[in-house]
């Protein structure tokens, strides 16, 4: 599968053009970083507007939940991250919920809706129990302005992961094993973008009914035997975007955040 991701390496012509097509302010494209997140940060500083996409082919340092940390090779990740200004700050901790529900649709349609993306709450994307991507969000308050920067990886091309390296709970998942040859990363790119843009519209601090509605169909933990940080079984998230565990005693425990492992992983 050609990897139509580098040809934004050499023409910033199309750069342009790709942004104003998708409705972002700047398309930045790195050869190598050690993370996007650091990137989006650092042009916040100079003023980057909102919407603003930062593309790295090779990301040294990428960072994980939880302090964890992990590199992709050149040529086989789709790494990004975007400066969003949420405004309210109860805001920020629904929106990897938000944008995992946009990047799912946008995986399903690349995929052509079979198999179906799932969401691990809070951050991962899976298919067929296995983990394709993940979603970081990272916020600043500043003075009476709340912004956040959120990063999505993707596994496109099969890659070993090398000794030593941050390993995903679940076996790893490729997008390329479930595209058309002619589908690259740049095309990844354009579907991811898109859909954000069409379904990253709201910074409620609640999820709507539609939306609770829309996860639930998508919801990996729904039904499963969760063994932390509260043994139980997964029964969905609230409107604060909060994991709800039927605990073995029939109490419901409210999980607000933390890194879930299930029953045997």
């Amino acid at each position: 599968m050609a990897d139509t991701l580098s040809r934004l390496a050499s023409n910033p012509a199309e750069r342009t053009r790709l942004a104003q097509e998708w409705n972002v302010p700047e398309l930045i494209w790195l050869e190598e970083t050690s993370s996007t997140q650091d990137e989006a940060r650092a042009r916040i500083d100079g003023g980057a507007p909102d919407w603003t996409l930062v593309v790295a082919d090779v990301q040294r340092a990428g960072r994980g939940q939880h302090g964890r940390t992990w590199s992709s090779p050149s040529g086989h990740s789709l790494l990004l991250s975007i400066i969003l200004r949420p405004m309210q700050v109860e805001s920020i901790g629904l929106i990897p919920l938000r944008v995992g529900q946009a990047v799912a649709e946008a995986l399903d349609e690349l995929m052509g809706g079979t198999p179906r993306t799932m969401l691990k709450w809070p951050n991962d994307l899976i298919v067929e129990d296995g983990k394709m991507g993940g979603i970081l969000c990272e916020s600043q308050i500043r003075g009476d302005e709340c912004l956040a920067v959120v990063g999505i990886g993707l596994n496109v091309h099969p890659f070993e992961f090398e000794a030593g390296e941050m390993r995903p709970d679940l076996p790893p998942r490729f997008l390329a094993h479930y595209l058309p040859e002619k589908i690259g990363r740049l095309e990844a790119l354009e579907a991811v973008v898109r859909h954000l843009r069409g379904g990253v519209t709201t910074f409620l601090t609640e999820l709507t009914p539609m939306e609770l509605h829309r996860y639930r169909s998508r919801d990996w933990l729904y039904n499963r035997q969760i063994s932390s940080p509260v043994p139980g079984r997964g029964a969905g998230i609230n409107a604060f975007g909060h994991l709800q565990v039927l605990r073995s005693d029939n109490v419901m425990e409210t999980i607000i955040s933390g890194r879930v492992a299930v029953a045997g992983s």
